[in-house]
């Protein structure tokens, strides 16, 4: 009897929905800021009530726009006749697009999400720090014109702390390799000829010295052998 009550008053308030009190609120845009800092653009979009996965960035061909969209299970709640109704849960989102700025370095742009603040942050270096006269700007629905996207991986903050902190070490390493190289490089020039005359003349000065004590060696052996017949001789 009960269900039976309620599918009547939702029955209801379908057929008064076009009176504004029965109508679903509106969602409002997901609200966003830019900044700018010596080396990079940041966008940032406040996302309360998303996860990583019911989100999606994309770009285009060119990396001139960005499109940032998602969805999320909304449930509607009536007051009918004293009673709070509940109406079946629908999928709701937002989609909104950026224009990337010219003097970006596109293959090195990050799109982090943080699940404890609900927060969206595309981070876009700069080719020349210091770039001014640029900035991220929202485009309006008909500039967002039909064409093929790609879609941008969005990463967590832990994600992105440890790929920073790989991206560090592998910088560092490169450095301490090219600063060695060079200092290989410039201990070579000077060095080679003095490392040649110090390695050859002793080599060879060793080697007649061996050579001259093997002969004087041999001499002395032969001339014992030759002297031990004639003692031999002069005893018998």
């Amino acid at each position: 009897m009960t269900h039976k009550f309620d599918a009547e008053l939702m029955q209801v308030a379908d057929e008064f929905a076009d009176f504004d009190l029965f109508k679903p609120k509106a969602q409002p845009a997901p609200h966003f800021d830019t900044q700018e800092t010596e080396s990079m653009f940041i966008l940032t979009l406040q996302l309360k009530g998303y996860t990583r996965t019911n989100i999606k960035v994309e770009r285009n061909e060119d990396w001139s726009r960005i499109t940032i969209s998602g969805e999320k299970p909304f449930q509607d709640m009536l007051m009918v006749g004293g009673k709070v109704l509940k109406k079946d849960i629908e999928m709701r989102g937002f989609q909104r697009s950026f224009k990337v700025p010219q003097g970006v370095i596109f293959d090195r742009i990050i799109v982090g999400f943080d699940e404890d603040d609900s927060k969206l942050v595309v981070r876009m270096p700069k080719a020349t720090k210091g770039l001014t006269g640029a900035r991220v700007e929202e485009l309006k629905t008909k500039e967002n014109q039909a064409e093929p996207t790609k879609v941008l991986q969005v990463y967590t903050e832990e994600e992105l702390s440890e790929q920073e902190a790989r991206e560090v070490g592998h910088d560092d390493n490169d450095q301490d390799e090219r600063s060695a190289n060079s200092k290989e490089d410039g201990d070579e020039k000077p060095k080679s000829p003095r490392r040649k005359f110090k390695i050859c003349t002793p080599l060879i000065v060793g080697s007649a010295f061996v050579m001259s004590l093997i002969v004087l060696l041999f001499h002395v052996v032969e001339s014992k052998k030759q002297e031990n017949p004639r003692k031999k001789e002069h005893q018998d």
